[in-house]
């Protein structure tokens, strides 16, 4: 799948590993392990290395392979970059990516119910109902009952958690400058745009537990 997934995996790879060089024009995407997003994870994350069998390497075309699916890709892209940018508010705030998620979307759109948060990100209700105490707590997030139906309950910042939200914020701007600087800023738009086309694709779709 060398062929179908590098074009691919110039423009993600970055994404998932700042540091790895896949060159200004794309060449080089072959030299980084392997002509895969895992490559590309492998060999900025030696720890994480996930081995893969030499009869899947050697595998023909037509046979289904895991690592040029699309939805696949994407997932390990999305999980390698939330990890990095997760580092931040994890040493700096103290907050869990659930709790990062909710306070992101609060400070976007104001007081939301936990169950359009849960909608929005795509969070567990219990995972969101748990962290929402734990923000309670914190002094980040306060609960407030609606005036026209008393058993909905809003969620919104404080000010110290619009604050932290704030600061975060910055520091969100600052990785994805990162990000610009490792794409460039004309190839970082592009995979932007695709990634909105992509979402926008599955809109309308009805996700099934």
């Amino acid at each position: 799948c060398q062929e179908r997934c590098a074009p691919a995996l110039v423009m993600i790879a970055p994404i998932v590993c700042p540091k790895l060089d896949v060159g200004g024009n794309g060449e080089g995407a072959s030299e980084t392990t392997e002509c895969t997003l895992l490559g590309a994870i492998r060999s900025c994350h030696p720890a994480q290395n996930l081995n893969k069998d030499s009869a899947m390497r050697d595998a023909p075309e037509d046979v289904f392979d895991l690592e040029c699916f699309l939805p696949y890709l994407l997932n390990q892209a999305a999980e390698a970059s939330s990890r990095s940018f997760a580092a931040v508010y994890r040493e700096e705030f103290g907050i869990s990516r659930t709790q990062w998620r909710i306070m992101a979307n609060l400070g976007k759109f104001g007081g939301m119910t936990a169950s359009e948060i849960c909608r929005i990100s795509h969070i567990e209700k219990t995972k969101v109902s748990r962290a929402v105490g734990q923000l309670q707590e914190l002094g980040y997030l306060k609960r407030t009952r609606a005036q026209d139906d008393k058993r909905r309950e809003n969620l919104s910042l404080t000010a110290t958690g619009q604050a932290v939200f704030r600061k975060l914020g910055a520091r969100g701007l600052a990785y994805q400058a990162q990000l610009a600087t490792a794409l460039g800023a004309d190839r970082l738009a592009e995979l932007e745009a695709m990634l909105q086309e992509v979402r926008a694709l599955h809109a309308g779709d009805v996700e099934q537990e």
